[in-house]
């Protein structure tokens, strides 16, 4: 019981770090936006600085739905119930975008590998489970 609470109390956590960062990725896109009304488009300086706050706000909006999605995942594993497969689809989820941010060296350190083992006896569990509603 106390390790549940542990965990629902983790996940709260990284679903209000998450906001954090979205409402920062909004403000960064704000502002990125303003600054290129501002600019003077008649020049070739001012179109050519146009085009790269135009890349930053693409950036940043890829930024927000990846953040959107983890979010949504915490949010997810929150409100179902420890180990259902809903539960067990978000925390897929959260866990791959987690190692697909890792570099080689990350993905092969033993932090990587014991990360890579989790999605993996998460990925089984799920097939099986899947299986076995298919022969039902």
């Amino acid at each position: 019981m106390a390790e549940e609470k542990k965990i629902l109390l983790s996940v709260q956590v990284k679903a209000d770090q998450a906001l954090a960062e979205m409402a920062k990725t909004r403000k960064e896109i704000a502002e990125l936006k303003s600054l290129q009304k501002q600019l003077d488009t008649s020049t070739e300086e001012g179109r050519l600085q146009y085009e790269k706050y135009g890349a930053s706000i693409r950036d940043a909006n890829k930024k927000l739905r990846e953040q959107q999605r983890e979010y949504d995942n915490h949010t997810k594993t929150l409100l179902a119930q420890e180990g259902s497969l809903e539960s067990l689809r978000a925390e897929l989820s959260n866990l791959t975008l987690a190692y697909t941010k890792l570099s080689k060296a990350e993905r092969q350190s033993a932090e990587g590998q014991e990360l890579k083992e989790k999605i993996k006896g998460i990925s089984d569990e799920l097939k099986e489970n899947k299986r076995a509603i298919k022969q039902s």
